[in-house]
């Protein structure tokens, strides 16, 4: 079983971020975003196993540093109706929130 779903990224920190968030390293399930402060992205489709600890892959300009890295997060089929998974990224840490399975934080 596979669960079918999509996500953005939202812009909750203090400065401008242009990048992306990338799920599974898969460039087909990716956001690319140039973002004002509290602005959102578009949003983009992913597919997951049933139950699974899923990586999702960032690169960011913030303030003029860049981040880059991932962070490995559950999402689960049950999720998949509740709404879109959020990656947030505020101003010391990236945050992916699954509707139902809980969130992630990973410090940037």
């Amino acid at each position: 079983m596979t669960t079918k779903g999509s996500f953005y990224v939202k812009n909750n920190s203090n400065d401008k971020i242009t990048g992306y968030v990338r799920f599974k390293d898969s460039p087909e399930m990716e956001v690319h975003f140039d973002l004002n402060i509290g602005e959102q992205s578009e949003s983009a489709s992913f597919e997951s196993g049933a139950a699974t600890h899923d990586s999702w892959y960032y690169s960011f300009k913030k303030a003029g540093k860049t981040y880059t890295g991932d962070k490995s997060c559950a999402y689960y089929a049950k999720d998949e109706n509740k709404g879109p998974v959020v990656a947030e990224i505020f101003n010391d840490n990236l945050k992916i929130s699954p509707p139902l399975s809980g969130s992630c934080e990973k410090t940037l």
